[in-house]
């Protein structure tokens, strides 16, 4: 069965994710997040449901992974398994441009290719 879940919600949630400090999110948080940004939501079986189908909605975004199905990071109350806890996928900042280590200096200034950093203006 196809849950459809209300895409501003799933907004909301993701936002939720995104501000959240720590990489591993843990049950109580998931559960805390899920239940701001889904007043409306059903109980019991069907709250897992949803749950569940929000999770992987955000996993399909690329914002977190899912612990293995083989280890004990999984819930599974109610005959339906909900992870204990996710990962957040961080994507890294681009690394800066060092465009001063690829120039080719004259011998006797290689020394700053070597250098952390380099102004524009030095450059």
């Amino acid at each position: 069965m196809q849950i459809q879940l209300d895409p501003a919600r799933l907004d909301d949630f993701e936002k939720r994710l995104q501000g959240f400090s720590r990489t591993r999110v843990d049950a109580k948080s998931l559960w805390s997040m899920f239940a701001a940004s889904f007043p409306g939501r059903p109980q019991g079986a069907e709250e897992r449901r949803w749950f569940l189908a929000c999770l992987h909605e955000m996993e399909h975004r690329g914002l977190i992974k899912f612990p293995s199905m083989k280890g004990k990071r999984w819930d599974k109350a109610l005959g339906i398994a909900v992870p204990v806890s996710v990962d957040l996928i961080r994507k890294k900042p681009p690394a800066p441009v060092r465009e001063w280590r690829q120039y080719p200096w004259h011998p006797k200034l290689q020394w700053i290719a070597d250098t952390r950093q380099v102004s524009d203006k030095q450059f």
